[in-house]
């Protein structure tokens, strides 16, 4: 994905929609992009948070285990949408772990660039 493509993404996020062209691409800059499978884990409950993430594509669901194993679901998020931020903000363990509710295109800042 170019610059250009995830500065447009960056601003139709709540959390970036207030900067002017120029630090968004520079923002886009740092960022890096993924695509993940359906099932696929992005971060885990308890792992210490190194990005925080914007959805450019499809969707995620954030969820808890119990000691059991039963899975509970705890959101969905989805376009332009940002998940893994109050940890990364905050240098607090993931509190739960992401997961994707089908393809997902994400795009990862990390904690050192934020």
């Amino acid at each position: 994905m170019k610059s250009i493509e995830r500065a447009g993404i960056l601003k139709h996020s709540y959390i970036f929609s207030n900067l002017d062209d120029e630090d968004l691409l520079a923002l886009a800059d740092l960022a890096i992009d993924h695509r993940y499978m359906p099932g696929e884990f992005i971060f885990w409950d308890e792992e210490p948070p190194e990005l925080f993430y914007i959805i450019a594509e499809g969707q995620v669901k954030v969820l808890k285990h119990s000691s059991s194993g039963k899975e509970f679901i705890v959101a969905f998020f989805g376009i332009g949408e940002v998940f893994g931020e109050v940890a990364v903000f905050e240098n607090n363990p993931y509190p739960a772990s992401a997961q994707a509710a089908g393809e997902v295109r994400i795009i990862g800042i990390s904690r050192k660039t934020s």
